[in-house]
């Protein structure tokens, strides 16, 4: 649960300040940064239709790990970015990142609820996603204007890197196959 948090605040942030990143380096105008966040929303929503059924077939804690790598690799190329090509092909996986995490959690929550508590299970899976909505923007906006745009990226890497770790270490296979 704790990880939707995390995942959420990164995502959020990189909404955030993706307006303001594009406009300092100069790499995308206004019409490209809408292309940029259909890119983002676009590979992420179409790429879904395909993670949940994986995580059917595989389990759900690798789904998630890959997506949480995928995703702290996008934050690299954010960082690294110097011509419009990466920028959308690091928001492309950042998308396609996500695609992994959102119907996966939802299936894992699904998994260890019961019928009698599915949705207080539910709800605070919620909760910690869209405080983590909630705190992205707000933690995006400080270290953007104290340590600069870059110093963003680097810290989504790293907490990105600490949800796949906890995926990998902590996070206990809860898929049944049949």
């Amino acid at each position: 649960m704790y990880t939707a948090f995390l995942f959420m605040y990164c995502l959020n942030g990189y909404t955030t300040i993706m307006p303001l990143y594009v406009t300092q380096t100069g790499l995308l105008d206004v019409t490209g940064l809408a292309l940029l966040f259909v890119a983002f929303s676009g590979s992420g929503s179409i790429s879904s239709l395909m993670t949940g059924p994986i995580s059917d077939r595989v389990g759900r804690r690798i789904p998630i790990i890959i997506g949480m790598a995928l995703t702290a690799v996008s934050y690299i190329g954010l960082y690294a970015a110097s011509s419009q090509l990466m920028l959308v092909a690091s928001s492309l996986l950042l998308g396609f990142g996500a695609s992994f995490f959102h119907p996966v959690a939802s299936a894992l929550v699904a998994d260890i609820s019961t019928t009698e508590n599915r949705g207080k299970a539910f709800g605070f899976y919620r909760l910690l996603r869209d405080l983590g909505m909630f705190a992205g923007p707000a933690v995006a906006g400080v270290v953007a204007a104290l340590l600069g745009i870059g110093a963003l990226f680097i810290l989504n890497t790293i907490l990105t890197g600490v949800v796949c770790l906890i995926a990998v270490f902590v996070i206990k296979e809860t898929h049944q196959r049949k």
